[in-house]
Order: structure tokens, then sequence, then C-alpha cells
């Protein structure tokens, strides 16, 4: 299935031509929906681990990533479907893991 998100992690900052602070992202993974109409995350495995090793370094306990929809990937409507330029939200943020 086509992938709804981006998984990005902030890895710095940069001055833009303009003089403005950008932020430097790093692609971690992806989120796909599900064939239960859930969603999964397809996450790279040694760039989690680097990112882990890092924050740990710093004292952090935590790794905070963002999600971003794809640029230049959007599937055709189906038919009879208007094409929208956004994916899907996703369902609300919980506090109570399911592991």
């Amino acid at each position: 299935m086509a992938k709804k998100y981006d998984l990005a992690v902030k890895t710095g900052t940069y001055k833009a031509q303009d003089g403005t602070d950008k932020g430097r992202y790093e692609t971690l993974g992806e989120i796909h929906p599900g064939r239960d109409g859930g969603y999964f995350a397809r996450i790279n495995a040694f760039r989690m681990l680097g990112l882990a090793m890092a924050a740990v370094a710093r004292g952090d306990d935590s790794v905070l990533v963002s999600l971003f929809t794809p640029t230049g990937t959007q599937a055709p409507a189906a038919p009879g479907q208007q094409a929208t330029n956004s994916a899907p939200p996703l369902p609300p943020y919980d506090d109570d893991y399911p592991f």
C-alpha cells in the first residue's frame, strides 16, 4: 500500500539564504494504512538505534518524531472520488499504550 506519512526527526538547524533559521530533518520511516483500517509504521532500525543512542547520551529518554505528508507521491483518485492534497488524519493520541 502507498505510504500516508513520512516519519522524521529534527537533527539540527541551519541558516537559509534569507537569514532565517530552518530545521534539518532526517527521515526515520513511514506510516502505511493497514488492512483493518488502522495504520502501521515501518521504521529504519539502524537510524532509530542511532537516534536512541544519541538521546541517551544527552540524558533524554525519548525521541520526538514528526509526521509529514509525503510530497509528490499523491495517488490518483478512484473513479467517482475527488483527489485531495492531504492524507487523512491519524487517530487521536492516547497515553494508554496497547503493549
